[in-house]
């Protein structure tokens, strides 16, 4: 069953919902949507009359030779559907901005528009400070294009070195092919533990990384653990290293290590 129709199987189930949330690309699991997944969307959010928020906050880390097709945007499939539709976004993930609080909407409903600004306009919130305007253009700008490029190369580099590590040392961790962002998912049932658990392990062993409770409250996720990739090499080889330990310690008291 494709991700499609299970949405669809979900929007029958509900039909009181009214705002859908798209993560575009997915985060944590990295997926880039197809433009004719995108485009199904919209169709069926349409005929619900339901309001699609696009967060497009990790549309500039399509990795390079990961995906076989581009980032598409929500609104290049939205229109044609008839689907009202709000684009977020922020360098922040791109840049490290997170700290100027530099984001950004696209509203093209004129209607939707004038309602978002009669409730943000008397708190302030329809503009960023001096120091986020400043930091969004330089950002933007051709300049830091090639700065990017060479981050995403990077980090393309260090899902290569991760899944290589993985395979050849603790084959029994997988992590999801990453075709965007800077974080693996990474599965950790082998070590047959609850969340809380998993997490207190590997703080143990010098590592804190995001339990994918945090992601998903259904309890699906409670085996996966988000690791960031955007590190040095040193640093990622020890983060490495250390998830090796965690997993071969418990699989000793699991009396199912073997020596790979």
């Amino acid at each position: 069953m494709d991700a499609t129709t299970r949405l669809v199987e979900r929007l029958d189930s509900e039909p009181s919902v009214r705002v859908l949330l798209l993560c575009n690309p997915h985060n944590p699991t990295g997926r880039v949507w197809r433009r004719a997944e995108l485009a199904a969307l919209a169709r069926e959010c349409a005929k619900r009359q339901i309001l699609v928020v696009s967060d497009e906050i990790w549309a500039d880390w399509v990795l390079p030779s990961a995906c076989q097709w581009p980032f598409e945007p929500f609104a290049n499939v939205a229109a044609a559907a008839g689907c009202q539709y709000i684009t977020l976004g922020a360098p922040t993930k791109s840049f490290s901005l997170a700290g100027l609080h530099a984001s950004y909407l696209i509203l093209p409903d004129a209607r939707l528009r004038r309602k978002y600004l009669e409730y943000t306009e008397p708190a302030f919130l329809t503009y960023g400070s001096v120091f986020a305007t400043a930091a969004m253009l330089a950002a933007y700008s051709d300049a830091a294009a090639a700065w990017l490029d060479a981050a995403r190369s990077h980090v393309a580099d260090n899902v290569r070195y991760l899944g290589s590590f993985l395979h050849h040392h603790v084959p029994q961790v997988t992590v999801e092919h990453l075709e965007a962002t800077y974080c693996a998912w990474l599965n950790l049932r082998c070590l047959q533990l609850d969340a809380d658990e998993t997490s207190a392990r590997l703080k143990r062993a010098g590592l804190v990384l995001s339990p994918g409770r945090e992601f998903d409250s259904s309890g699906a996720s409670d085996c996966y653990q988000r690791i960031n990739l955007a590190c040095s090499r040193p640093v990622l080889e020890l983060a490495a290293s250390r998830i090796r330990t965690v997993v071969e310690e418990r699989l000793v008291t699991l009396g199912t290590f073997q020596v790979v």
